[in-house]
C-alpha cells in the first residue's frame, strides 16, 4: 500500500497508508527516493538518479557464470537469461527505458563476459536510486523511534543488509554490529553537526 504521511503521536508513530492507519513505536522507513517526501521535515539531502538494467538472453557459452559478476557494471545470471546494469541517469526522462541505455549495458556486459557481447535483447526497466551528497547512506536514528535506512545509492545490495541489523540492533537495545566511527559516517544527521 501507498504510505501517505508519517506522523509522531506521544512516544508512538502514526502511519498513513491507502489501507488505513497504524500505530507502532518503531518505524523504519526505507522508500529510496521516496524518503525525500515521507520524511521532508527531517532534512535529509536526497537525490534520485534514474539507472536502466537490461536483460538478456543467456547464450551459449562454456562455463557460465554461477554468481554476480561486477565491474563498471554487473550482470546477475538468472536461470536462462541474465540482468545488466545499469546505467546512471541525472537529467531527462530518468525512468525511461532507452536504446541507448542499452548499449551502454551491453558494452559493459562485453567488456565483463565478451563471450555474451552478441546476446539477445529482453528487454529492461529503469527504476530511481537515492542518493546522498557524500554517497554514504543514511542509516539509522532520526527521531524517538523513528529509522531511516536510504542514500544507498547503487550498493544497496550490499549495503542494505548491514543497515537493517544495524537498525534492528538500535530498536532492540542490542550491540550495534559496527563501530561507533562508522555509525557516524553513516547517521542521518551527519550534515547538520
Amino acid at each position: 500500500c501507498t504510505v501517505t504521511a508519517l506522523c509522531a503521536e506521544g512516544e508512538s508513530w502514526s502511519v498513513q497508508s491507502s489501507a488505513g492507519a497504524m500505530v507502532a513505536d518503531a518505524v523504519v522507513v526505507a522508500a529510496a527516493a521516496e524518503c525525500r517526501t515521507l520524511l521532508a521535515d527531517h532534512g535529509l539531502r536526497l537525490n534520485a538518479v534514474g539507472g536502466q538494467v537490461s536483460e538478456i538472453a543467456a547464450g551459449d557459452a562454456a562455463a557460465k557464470p554461477r554468481s554476480i559478476l561486477c565491474h563498471k557494471g554487473y550482470v546477475i545470471p538468472l536461470a536462462d537469461r541474465y540482468l545488466v546494469g545499469a546505467t546512471y541517469t541525472h537529467e531527462g526522462d530518468m525512468l525511461a527505458v532507452t536504446d541507448g541505455n542499452h548499449a551502454h549495458n551491453l558494452a559493459e556486459l562485453a567488456a565483463i563476459l565478451p563471450a555474451e557481447a552478441n546476446a539477445t535483447l529482453l528487454g529492461g526497466r529503469a527504476s530511481l536510486r537515492a542518493t546522498t551528497p557524500d554517497r554514504m547512506p543514511y542509516i539509522g536514528t532520526l527521531a524517538a523511534g523513528l529509522y531511516v535506512s536510504t542514500g544507498h545509492g547503487s550498493r544497496g545490495m550490499l549495503s542494505a543488509p548491514l543497515a537493517a541489523e544495524m537498525i534492528a540492533s538500535a530498536i532492540m537495545g542490542e550491540v550495534s554490529p559496527v563501530k561507533n566511527d562508522l555509525r557516524a559516517a553513516v547517521h542521518p544527521h551527519r550534515f547538520k553537526r
